[in-house]
């Protein structure tokens, strides 16, 4: 597949310069840009780079966990991840409590998750004080791919239409005297373009939301 893939691609960009400045002038030569489309252009960028954005917050007072592997229901035939319920209602009530279902987010977004584990029993208290500080992280405590995973599948539905609205997603990890999980998400009020708006607005997860 990886073989298949890497052909595909050598085919199909082989002559894209990896220079992005050349890369560039060669498209916009290519693509006939005039005056007006310059102008559009530096419109449209300055409207998107000023866009209003909002941040929201939440955190969870739990110790962070990653998400088991999907299992199959021979029952059924149909495969589920255990405790994703359980997961569903604990993030619908912690967004009730803040107050945030009024925050739904369909805009393309900034996903960042601080995951602050226990301080081990046998860490010195030096090392513990340092720990708590931030100054030593933990680099043996889970995946951080998969925790990131987990928390940006458990606020779908609550406060993201999707989790592929995510453009940039950040999975941080650190010690404490009090674990928690923090999640912020940062996104423009706005779709940034009518490209996007089309798709996202398109798209049968959010034909669902508004029916619902």
């Amino acid at each position: 597949m990886f073989k298949k893939n890497l052909d595909t691609y050598k085919d199909r960009y082989k002559d894209v310069d990896k220079d992005t400045f050349i890369r560039i002038q060669k498209y916009m030569a290519k693509a006939n840009f005039s005056d007006k489309d310059m102008k559009k252009f530096r419109k449209e960028a300055d409207r998107i780079l000023n866009l209003d954005k909002e941040t929201i917050k939440i955190v969870l007072y739990i110790i962070p966990e990653t998400t088991p592997r999907p299992r199959y229901n021979f029952n059924s035939h149909n495969f589920y991840v255990k405790n994703a319920a359980s997961n569903n209602q604990f993030m619908k009530i912690a967004v009730e409590r803040e107050d945030l279902l009024k925050n739904y987010i369909v805009t393309p977004c900034e996903f960042t998750c601080r995951l602050y584990f226990p301080i081990p029993s046998d860490m010195n208290r030096v090392d513990t004080l340092l720990a708590e500080m931030g100054y030593i992280r933990p680099p043996i405590q889970k995946d951080w791919d998969n925790l990131g995973k987990t928390y940006s599948d458990m606020v779908q539905k609550w406060l993201l239409l999707n989790d592929a609205l995510i453009v940039k997603g950040t999975s941080e990890k650190y010690w404490s005297l009090k674990p928690r999980v923090e999640i912020e998400i940062t996104y423009p009020t706005r779709i940034d373009c009518k490209y996007n708006e089309r798709k996202i607005k398109g798209s049968k997860t959010y034909q669902d939301h508004m029916k619902g």
